[in-house]
């Protein structure tokens, strides 16, 4: 392909525009200055009134009619330029410069997507451990620990590891967050009283302590964190 067309739909959430037009006076002739009374005064300043607000929702209407276009053209080139064509200037020549913009929006809402995906996974891994049936026997590899790659034991757990995975969504624009609510709700998950069921699940007093360190391991790695958010600045 040579190039590419964007076209702005065929449909629009918004009604054909109109100039608006308010009908005459219904009086007949033409009233003289003597003539005119209060209440052709009256008259008057309300059709002024109406006409101004029919200007203003005719260009609140054609204001939002265009962004509207522009965000679809926007759209149109960003899954263009996501197909691996590219953009081209008003003179047909391949513009690198928006092209390259486009890239790197693609790369940044591919990563936003997956870390997304990734805490959606974990919350609902972790909602399945903390609500499994008595007969699960939990092991190490089956725990969704909070860190960015799966540890081997709780010497991988580290405050660094933990923080840069229970906050990356907040790198993700349009998420609102409050890091102290996210904090808190991740202490209350990983407080070890939580797994003190799970664990008496396990058969083997040496696997249950190896899972015990990792979820101590955790736990503190988040009050840590707390404790941090808690000093003064300087």
């Amino acid at each position: 392909m040579v190039g590419y067309f964007v076209f702005p739909p065929t449909t629009s959430p918004f009604p054909v525009l109109e100039y608006p037009q308010v009908p005459p006076s219904s009086d007949a002739g033409v009233r003289s200055q003597a003539t005119t009374s209060s209440t052709d005064a009256s008259k008057t300043s309300k059709e002024d009134e109406v006409r101004k607000a029919q200007r203003l929702k005719y260009e609140a209407t054609r204001q939002a009619r265009l962004e509207y276009e522009r965000q679809q053209i926007y759209l149109s080139e960003l899954e263009w330029v996501r197909s691996g064509g590219a953009l081209r200037d008003a003179n047909g020549r391949r513009d690198k410069a928006r092209t390259e913009e486009f890239k790197k929006e693609i790369r940044l809402q591919n990563e936003e997507k997956e870390i997304l995906e990734r805490w959606k996974v974990y919350e609902g891994r972790l909602r399945a451990l903390q609500t499994a049936p008595e007969s699960f026997i939990m092991e190490w590899d089956s725990i969704p620990w909070p860190m960015p790659n799966h540890p081997s034991s709780h010497i991988d757990i580290t405050t660094t590891a933990v923080s840069e995975f229970i906050f990356a969504t907040f790198r993700v624009r349009g998420v609102r967050a409050v890091r102290k609510e996210r904090l808190r709700t991740s202490i209350l998950r990983w407080h070890p009283d939580k797994y003190t069921a799970l664990l008496l699940r396990i058969p083997e007093p040496e696997q249950r302590a190896f899972i015990l360190e990792g979820v101590n391991a955790v736990f503190r790695a988040l009050r840590e964190l707390q404790g941090e958010d808690r000093q003064p600045s300087v």
